[in-house]
């Protein structure tokens, strides 16, 4: 009877790679049971084989193989099993969450690009929204490099909150601001979008039509499209009041690193309602993350 295996016949019978066999040799997880000092040649006992049964299957469950190592090298009692289990199993279940969430959003975004792209690109149309709920947070920023950081914040604290792997984020600016300031668009507020159970700094916007554009372009090119609105609403005699959002659906980096991004920007038509706005900066709660 055969006592050893070489190392090529270990990776034959178990479906794993010379190199990864090899690996696991060098990071401890399994020694050959005998190395021929001659030629270095490494074999396997039988003995073993149950060992790299359980290291293929402490991969199939996900555990990382500084893990399997620990499990390796402890007592190997059914408790110990049992708890790498229960530990491997709650890994899996968020996982399985957070990959159930991923899936969530590409649905949502999928469904809201083909709802928005019948309308066409580039041309300002009339949509009505039914009340949405969104949270704010008060941004500040003097210049377009201390935005960026603004919003940076903002999403790390939005993901760590929600554990949200993309959130739908809006950059919101007054329509008195962007008449005044023209192309400089300093937004006002940093707005979370995503459909949630519970809001942070929470503000309703109201139901009602929007003027409405849908365009993929560079962000330097944003203010063109405001300004398309702003000729929209002047053609059509229509009053427009509150915020625009500018909300930023989906982010691409071209082969040349340049940024393209699909948004909607939004500014309600005035009604009967209440000429609302966005919060004020007296009753806004700022959320900056340090």
């Amino acid at each position: 009877m055969k006592t050893y295996f070489s190392i090529g016949e270990v990776s034959k019978l178990f479906g794993l790679s010379i190199k990864t066999l090899r690996y696991y040799d060098k990071i401890g997880i399994l020694k050959p049971a005998y190395v021929n000092q001659e030629n270095k040649y490494r074999y396997y006992s039988r003995e073993q084989f149950m060992s790299i049964d359980v290291i293929k299957y402490c991969k199939i469950m996900g555990m990382t193989l500084e893990d399997i190592k620990k499990l390796i090298d402890s007592d190997g009692s059914i408790k110990s099993m049992l708890n790498t289990i229960n530990e491997q199993k709650k890994m899996i279940e968020n996982k399985i969450k957070e990959l159930s969430d991923v899936k969530k959003y590409l649905n949502d975004i999928e469904s809201n690009v083909n709802e928005l792209l019948e309308y066409g690109l580039n041309q300002v149309f009339v949509k009505y929204n039914k009340e949405r709920k969104v949270s704010v947070y008060k941004c500040d920023s003097k210049d377009e490099v201390e935005f960026e950081m603004y919003l940076r914040r903002v999403i790390l604290h939005v993901q760590d909150k929600y554990n949200d792997v993309y959130p739908i984020i809006s950059g919101s600016i007054s329509y008195e601001k962007v008449i005044k300031e023209r192309d400089t668009l300093l937004y006002d507020n940093i707005v979370d979008f995503t459909r949630r159970d519970n809001y942070e700094n929470e503000y309703i916007l109201p139901e009602g039509e929007y003027l409405t554009i849908l365009y993929d372009d560079n962000w330097n090119n944003a203010y063109d499209y405001y300004q398309k609105i702003i000729d929209y609403a002047k053609d059509n005699n229509i009053e427009i009041v509150g915020d625009f959002n500018e909300i930023w659906i989906l982010s691409r980096v071209d082969s040349d690193s340049k940024e393209k991004t699909l948004v909607q920007l939004e500014i309600r038509k005035n009604s009967i309602q209440k000429n609302l706005t966005l919060p004020s900066e007296d009753i806004l709660i700022f959320y900056i993350v340090e």
